[in-house]
């Protein structure tokens, strides 16, 4: 597909294929977003990669929850609630589910984005309107990945992180903690994801993998093309962070403090006896 040759375009393997070196990944595209009205859970995170043809159009819809989108490539004309705005390659932008959309490649050039929407569990995430207009006509565009993620219990506030990621050939990485549930989708290449036991695990292309907040895992690529992937990391609140951390500490402090006041009692029933 052509996103997949722009995505690709301009991408030196590091080194030769089979060989393994602990060069972390390349972020291509990293945005993040405040949630400022979440959608009640359970929770349905709908995350794909979408390829704009050109004068291919998305027609008139809402969504049954907010969209995050980031721009990956090219240019995108959207027009929201009668205004018209433009966003190009490194942009992003969230749509809301109060307001009518209509996305168009006005351009020469291939678009592509990627989008997170979380939505109620069974709701539809986008429902067309005027289903009798022009726009209706036009070439839709088209679905480069596609995943459905189930959220039963999201933070009580969070962010949302959006990142576009490259692994070189043969290269590793220890990934971070993360500061959140993260949702992966491999747009590209073949992902191998390392337990701590140091199993491995192959995920194709379109292939998706989530990780559990506070855990380090090792990902890299052990064939001869870069692996591209997509994640969606829920980030809590810093003061919910915080706040379970002050938790933590409160208890084990608690627990000390309990442990020297019954060892000061006994140590004085010592001397008294």
């Amino acid at each position: 597909m052509a996103l997949v040759a722009l995505l690709a375009h301009g991408l030196m393997p590091g080194i030769v294929a089979g060989q393994e070196n602990s060069a972390g990944p390349t972020v291509v595209a990293e945005a993040s977003f405040a949630v400022d009205d979440p959608p009640s859970a359970p929770l349905e995170a709908h995350q794909l990669v979408l390829e704009f043809a050109p004068g291919a159009v998305a027609a008139l819809h809402h969504h049954g929850g907010p969209g995050f989108i980031t721009m990956l490539t090219g240019e995108l004309s959207l027009v929201a609630d009668g205004e018209e705005h433009t966003y190009r390659a490194g942009d992003d932008f969230i749509e809301v589910p109060e307001s009518l959309y209509e996305g168009t490649n006005l351009t020469d050039a291939p678009a592509s984005l990627m989008v997170t929407y979380l939505v109620p569990s069974g709701h539809p995430v986008t429902t067309y309107a005027n289903a009798g207009s022009t726009t209706q006509s036009a070439p839709p565009p088209q679905v480069v990945t596609q995943a459905v993620f189930e959220i039963a219990e999201p933070p009580v506030e969070y962010e949302v992180v959006h990142q576009l990621l490259d692994y070189a050939p043969g290269s590793w990485a220890l990934a971070p903690e993360n500061e959140g549930d993260t949702f992966i989708t491999v747009v590209q290449g073949e992902l191998v994801a390392r337990d701590e036991a140091g199993a491995e695990t192959v995920y194709a292309p379109g292939a998706t993998r989530t990780e559990e907040q506070g855990v380090a895992v090792e990902r890299g690529s052990t064939g001869g093309e870069v692996v591209r992937i997509v994640t969606t990391t829920l980030v809590p609140a810093v003061d919910e962070t915080l706040w379970s951390r002050f938790g933590q500490i409160g208890t084990i402090t608690m627990v000390a403090c309990v442990g020297l006041v019954a060892g000061g009692f006994m140590l004085r029933r010592r001397r008294v006896t």
